[in-house]
């Protein structure tokens, strides 16, 4: 691309406005009367962005929710017994990462369309008996849990090498020896 400055047109608007080109901005009693200088917190406001299009970014989260919606899934009872045991490990102030599938409240006539959710956060409360789980102030029912995952939370595989340390074989001949 060619340098702007040395382009034909740069030079013939130079040479046009070379009287006022640098020039100073008047400071007459008179002209800052007639046009008094803008304060620079509405200076400011000139150069904020401009939302051409109202209530486009709406629409497209909006479309974006649409393309992502899922039918909600139904689980084997393996994967309930799975997901059972790592949800019986959660306990409150615990960090953890839950997946869970949220319906589409927008559209009622699909009740069984929605999207999967991700939430990070520490447990605030878990309520056996209402079989709800609530981090950051948002109350997840059991149901709608796909996965969970945490540091303090064992999978399967980490339960099946916990059971098989040597710190198991030490804790269960221990409690053998006090019986």
């Amino acid at each position: 691309m060619m340098d702007y400055l040395n382009s034909k047109e740069a030079r013939e608007t130079a040479r046009k406005y070379a009287d006022i080109l640098h020039a100073a901005r008047p400071a007459s009693e008179e002209s800052l009367r007639k046009h008094p200088r803008m304060p620079l917190e509405n200076r400011a406001k000139i150069f904020s962005p401009f939302a051409a299009l109202r209530g486009y970014e709406q629409e497209i989260a909006r479309e974006g929710w649409k393309m992502r919606r899922v039918e909600r899934p139904t689980p084997s009872e393996g994967e309930i017994e799975k997901l059972s045991a790592k949800l019986a490990q959660v306990m409150k102030g615990m960090e953890v990462q839950l997946f869970y599938f949220q319906e589409d409240t927008a559209d009622r006539s699909d009740r069984h369309m929605g999207c999967y959710c991700e939430i990070v956060g520490k447990v605030e409360a878990v309520d056996p008996v209402a079989q709800t789980i609530r981090i950051n102030g948002q109350v997840i029912p059991f149901a709608d849990i796909q996965d969970v995952a945490g540091s303090m939370i064992l999978g399967e595989e980490n339960i099946r090498d916990f059971l098989l340390s040597e710190e198991w074989k030490r804790t269960s001949s221990k409690r053998e020896s006090e019986k």
